[in-house]
């Protein structure tokens, strides 16, 4: 059976990624075989009414990848080495920090070697996510995706809802408005941070305030104060919330939760331009563990989600083929900042 092309116009694909899609769908499925002639670039053209540019971009792409190849005078075959058979995962990370490097480092080591990534990292911009999206031929057999986006995130969700659905990996933070049943394994930031800081309590009873530096434009999730708020209610401290530490006077009897190594490091400033000791006027709690962790002040304590595991289990999503849903667990790390 020969390849059918066929062109969805209202698509957001660009048509040359449509007509690679239509050939690997074909060559997948078994419709053509390996050493299969597909129709000329001339031919296509013409029964899809596309220009003969866009054609040939498409059959160079897959020539490129090894799922087709040319024999000059004769045209276009289906190559008897190519990689369908191989599973092929587009990893895509918002940036390259320590917490992420954990993350890439256990997916790496856990999957089969078997498998094809192509890892990609957008910078937290969803216009760059997007293009990802719909310049990728439908060759992929799941999509591992973290999202965190600086602004415009329901045009990148509307892009993840066109995913077949049991080919989708969710990690480190929940999206809102993906529809279907998709794999996901986040940090639930509410519920970490709740338990983590009742652990804590026992040393926390020496502080009568607890203040969180969240500042306006953060892509944690409002919902990530609601764990602090209610440890709070419970254990009868005053709950701030801070959007600039820098500006902020602090009070001898609290205790300071930052949650990126930025505002870390800018929070110790803060408390040592004021004169206080940290650990005896002052606490301070690390969300996530960070090298400077260690060599602040004599060690931040560290509320740290298993970012290893976050990893692990989302490789063996794509070995296993099973969807779960889970939130990765935690551990304190535990130094002189408290």
């Amino acid at each position: 059976m020969s390849v059918v092309i066929e062109i969805d116009e209202h698509s957001p694909k660009p048509i040359y990624v449509q007509i690679q899609d239509c050939i690997i769908h074909a060559v997948r499925d078994e419709l053509i075989g390996s050493n299969a002639q597909l129709p000329s670039i001339n031919e296509v053209a013409e029964m899809t009414n596309v220009a003969r540019k866009t054609v040939e971009k498409s059959y160079n792409e897959l020539k490129r990848k090894n799922i087709l190849v040319s024999v000059p005078g004769k045209g276009f075959f289906v190559s008897e080495d190519n990689d369908l058979d191989r599973k092929k995962v587009m990893l895509m990370f918002d940036i390259m920090n320590s917490q992420n490097n954990l993350i890439h480092r256990a997916f790496m080591q856990t999957i089969n070697d078997h498998t094809l990534i192509d890892f990609l990292v957008y910078h937290k911009d969803p216009d760059t996510f997007i293009d990802y999206l719909i310049h990728a031929p439908d060759e992929y057999s799941h999509y591992v995706i973290m999202g965190h986006f600086s602004e415009h995130e329901q045009n990148a969700i509307r892009l993840i809802n066109r995913l077949p659905k049991h080919k989708l990996v969710v990690i480190d933070r929940d999206l809102a408005g993906i529809q279907g049943a998709y794999s996901s394994i986040i940090q639930n930031f509410e519920d970490i941070l709740y338990h983590a800081l009742k652990d804590l309590s026992g040393t926390l009873t020496k502080y009568n305030q607890i203040n969180v530096v969240f500042p306006e434009f953060t892509y944690y999730p409002k919902t990530t104060l609601d764990g602090i708020s209610k440890f709070a209610e419970e254990f009868q401290l005053e709950f701030n919330v801070i959007e600039n530490i820098k500006t902020y006077v602090p009070k001898s009897g609290s205790v300071f939760l930052a949650l990126t190594e930025n505002e870390l490091a800018a929070t110790v400033l803060n408390i040592q331009q004021h004169d206080f000791v940290i650990a005896q006027d002052i606490g301070i709690i690390s969300y996530t563990d960070h090298p400077l962790n260690e060599i602040l002040i004599g060690g931040i304590t560290a509320i740290l989600p298993n970012f290893n595991h976050m990893g692990q289990l989302a490789a063996e999503v794509v070995i296993n083929g099973k969807q779960i849903n889970t939130n990765i667990e935690y551990t304190i790390i535990e130094r002189k900042s408290l």
